[in-house]
């Protein structure tokens, strides 16, 4: 008897969307992934930011609201 087995591996990729939509990235996306991971993590790191200073501007309104609603 023999003990022979064939075995295949088959792959394929397949890109979806135009290959303009790939060209038109913005110039900061276009080095790569991880500059692109860079590039949001700034932008990420810089909402974050604005974030808390809305909501410290949030709370000091709400505040002043409180403040007016008890001396009418």
């Amino acid at each position: 008897t023999s003990n022979t087995k064939a075995m295949a591996n088959v792959g394929v990729t397949w890109k979806f969307g135009k290959g303009d939509d790939r060209e038109n990235l913005p110039e900061v996306y276009k080095e790569g992934p991880i500059s692109s991971i860079q590039v949001m993590q700034g932008k990420m790191m810089n909402l974050e930011n604005i974030n808390k200073e809305q909501q410290t501007k949030i709370e000091m309104l709400e505040k002043q609201v409180k403040l007016l609603l008890e001396n009418r």
